[in-house]
């Protein structure tokens, strides 16, 4: 701290520093200069914590929809296949493992992830992950009535 250094100060607006005369603007430009370097270092790391919470959401995610639609997996990469669970299966597992609406309502973005909103009916069709779940909480939800 440069303020802790400073020995003495004149009336004339100099401040001696470690033994040195300096002017007290070269002082304050020197604290500000190192301040806005500790800003930008506290910027970076804060961009990167939130690209990494986001990662870890984005996997989360992914994780959940793993375990609630697919039963099997065989093979690996773009080569594998998966077996999907039925829609009682998946009715079956929110309820048993009670997902919330919020984590039902992350996968169904996610499902839809780039799909304009007049598309989605359309893509239900297309896409059989995201009829499976649509599916399944419409049966979940009939059985709750």
């Amino acid at each position: 701290n440069a303020e802790g250094d400073i020995s003495q100060t004149d009336g004339g607006g100099n401040i001696t520093v470690r033994g040195s005369t300096v002017s007290a603007i070269d002082t304050y430009s020197a604290q500000a200069q190192k301040l806005r370097a500790e800003i930008r270092a506290m910027e970076t790391a804060l961009v990167e914590s939130k690209k990494e919470k986001l990662r870890m959401e984005k996997l989360k995610v992914e994780q959940w929809m793993e375990r609630l639609l697919v039963n099997q997996t065989y093979g690996e990469g773009d080569c594998s296949t998966q077996i999907l669970n039925s829609v009682e299966q998946v009715a079956e597992v929110l309820k048993a493992k009670r997902y919330s609406p919020e984590q039902v309502d992350k996968i169904f973005r996610a499902l839809t992830r780039g799909v304009p909103r007049e598309r989605i009916e359309q893509s239900l069709v297309n896409t059989p992950l995201l009829a499976l779940l649509v599916e399944a909480c419409g049966e979940l939800d009939q059985l709750e009535r």
